[in-house]
């Protein structure tokens, strides 16, 4: 009786551990998938900027 208690006491044990890790790792992907679309966003925006600057200076070449 004691062992089979005891038996039960760690596979719930481990099943809270399973689960617990199972969060960690969905909330670290959702982290992840965040970062990446922040980086992509960054990205975006600096090509833009360059395209701008690129389009000015070759504005300005034209006109000298």
């Amino acid at each position: 009786m004691r062992a089979r208690l005891e038996d039960e006491r760690r596979a719930e044990r481990d099943r809270l551990q399973k689960e617990q890790m199972r969060l960690l790792l969905s909330r670290q992907m959702h982290e992840k998938r965040q970062r990446e679309q922040y980086e992509k966003a960054e990205n975006d925006e600096q090509a833009v900027i360059w395209k701008t600057d690129k389009d000015n200076y070759e504005l300005e070449e034209n006109r000298l």
